[in-house]
C-alpha cells in the first residue's frame, strides 16, 4: 500500500473536500487547526486561470499556514488546463494540483468541465492526457 505523502497524526489522513462556497480560505484554516492533514481550495475554472481573471486567481492564493494544499481546478480543454496548471504550480506553488472529474452541476456539465468530462473518455485518457502531463511535468 502506498503511504499517504503528507505528515499525518491519524492513522487515516483527513483531507478536506474541495466545496464550491465554502473552502475559502478561513474555512481552510479553521479545518487545518482542527486536524485536516491536507486541504483543498474551490474549484477553479481552467479557462478562467490562463485568461487571468483576477477573481478566480484570487480563489488560488493561500496561506503558508495552509500547507499542504492543493488548487482544484476544471474544464474540457486540454490546453487550457495544461496553461492554468502550470500557472498554478509557477505562481502559487501548491504542493499540487487537482483535476475536477466528479462535479455534476448543469452549468459545469453542459460544457464537458467536472463529469462531463467523463462522457468524452479522449479528455481524460489519451493524447489529451498525455498533452496536458508534458506541459504539466517540464
Amino acid at each position: 500500500m502506498k503511504q499517504f505523502p503528507y505528515p499525518s497524526e491519524h492513522s487515516i489522513p483527513l483531507l478536506l473536500a474541495p466545496m464550491a462556497g465554502v473552502s475559502e480560505a478561513p474555512f481552510r484554516q479553521i479545518c487545518r487547526g482542527m486536524g485536516a492533514d491536507v486541504v483543498l481550495s474551490e474549484f477553479l475554472s481552467s479557462e478562467a486561470i490562463r485568461r487571468r481573471i483576477r477573481r478566480t486567481l484570487e480563489g488560488a492564493d493561500f496561506e503558508e499556514c495552509e500547507r499542504p494544499i492543493g488548487i482544484q481546478i476544471y474544464g474540457s480543454d486540454p490546453q487550457a488546463m495544461a496553461e492554468a496548471t502550470a500557472l498554478i504550480t509557477e505562481h502559487y506553488k501548491p504542493e499540487f494540483v487537482d483535476i475536477n472529474f466528479g462535479c455534476p452541476v448543469k452549468k459545469v456539465v453542459q460544457r464537458n468541465g467536472g463529469s462531463g468530462c467523463l462522457r468524452d473518455m479522449d479528455l481524460v485518457s489519451g493524447s489529451s492526457a498525455r498533452a496536458l502531463a508534458r506541459l504539466t511535468c517540464r
